[in-house]
């Protein structure tokens, strides 16, 4: 009698590990609790991914304040390197040939809309003043994941362009034209 209750915690403590554990992200990361929930693999696998909703046929990420904890606004002055896909900030005053370094940096939200960004501007570099909100806690952010931290820009107080930007030009036979 007495390896019933043996059995059935032995049971329930593998249970908790096989549904708790292992981890896709830290789940202090997000905002709402079911996102902190879809960090565990298995249940992942069960309901989706963190900040991920189902929609008709598909299924939408949603990003920034919606999905992931940011610190309170602050200004930021530095220079954005603005690539064909890639959005790295560089805080503080910067000398240039030290742009070169990409590991452990902190992606800016590119969607600026006084800055008339050209859509196929592979390359630019870009001296920005703005208050905005960085992710609290460091994980994988920005295309592929690259970047350690996230800012979303609130309001831009100052811009100037330091390069030309360099534009991708499509072939006359992409896209059937």
């Amino acid at each position: 009698m007495r390896a019933l209750p043996k059995t059935l915690t032995r049971l329930v403590f593998i249970l908790l590990i096989a549904v708790f554990w292992p981890w896709i992200d830290t789940p202090q990361r997000y905002v709402n609790w079911k996102d902190r929930f879809r960090t565990s693999i298995p249940i992942a696998i069960i309901f989706g991914l963190p900040c991920a909703h189902r929609q008709l046929g598909y299924i939408e990420y949603r990003l920034g304040p919606e999905c992931y904890r940011y610190d309170a606004p602050k200004r930021y002055r530095g220079v954005w390197m603005h690539e064909f896909e890639g959005s790295y900030f560089y805080e503080g005053p910067q000398k240039l040939p030290q742009l070169v370094s990409k590991s452990g940096l902190t992606w800016l939200d590119a969607r600026l809309p006084p800055y008339p960004l050209q859509p196929w501007a592979r390359y630019h570099l870009v001296e920005i003043e703005f208050i905005g909100r960085r992710t609290t806690v460091p994980g994988n952010y920005g295309h592929g994941g690259l970047s350690r931290h996230e800012i979303q820009i609130e309001r831009v107080i100052a811009f100037r362009s330091l390069s030309r930007p360099k534009v991708y030009r499509v072939p006359k036979f992409a896209y059937g034209v």
